[in-house]
């Protein structure tokens, strides 16, 4: 990636098809963060990579083709560190499930994450990107790792026997859904490091005073 930014600023430089592809990616990605789909203008992306529309029609045939790409490589690089959660058995299962949490927090709540979520829910009810698609490509896996260690703990939690799952999703739900709500709000100072801490706190003591009666 810094070499096609290197490229990015020097536009004598004549790049392969593969590179001027992938700075074309690179740069729609920030502009659609930025301007969502619809303030996303082409002008304005080959104004930035070079070339003309005629080049740029050379590797997405249109402005939705380029948002589908754009999408998917974004959803991959900003969920999938949800399917590798640090979960570790060693530890008491209020420090695992709070180390967790705040990796769910670092994941979903960065600039880049909270900006995707956001095209991501608008997108969604204008029909141009799949839901499951981002679910699966990391909420899925969080939720599958957890099910693994609830499953791991269930001599502890006899109650959790055929739940691991719904104890999972309802973690899950804990952990990051008040937050996106805020965030999706604008309610300040939602993002700060000390206000996830407090958050990721108050879910986790909330979930295993709720455990044993799931």
């Amino acid at each position: 990636m810094n070499s096609i930014r290197a490229l990015k600023k020097n536009t004598r430089i004549r790049l392969s098809p593969a590179d001027k592809r992938e700075l074309i990616l690179e740069t729609a990605a920030q502009l659609f963060l930025e301007h969502g789909f619809s303030g996303m203008r082409i002008n304005d992306l080959i104004e930035q990579v070079g070339g003309s529309k005629t080049n740029f029609y050379t590797h997405f045939e249109s402005k939705e083709a380029l948002f589908n790409a754009v999408t998917e490589r974004l959803i991959s690089q900003v969920m999938d560190p949800l399917k590798q959660l640090g979960l570790d058995s060693s530890r008491s299962m209020k420090d695992a499930l709070t180390e967790a949490a705040l990796q769910m927090h670092h994941t979903l709540f960065s600039e880049r994450g909270v900006r995707l979520q956001l095209i991501l829910y608008w997108e969604c009810q204008n029909g141009r990107v799949s839901g499951r698609e981002a679910y699966l490509h990391g909420p899925a896996g969080a939720v599958d790792l957890l099910a693994a260690y609830f499953d791991d703990h269930r001599s502890s939690f006899p109650n959790l026997a055929g739940k691991q799952r719904q104890a999972a999703n309802h973690f899950l739900g804990l952990v990051i859904y008040p937050p996106m709500l805020q965030y999706f709000c604008a309610l300040p100072q939602t993002g700060s490091a000390r206000t996830q801490a407090n958050a990721v706190r108050r879910a986790v003591k909330h979930f295993l005073e709720l455990l044993p009666h799931l």
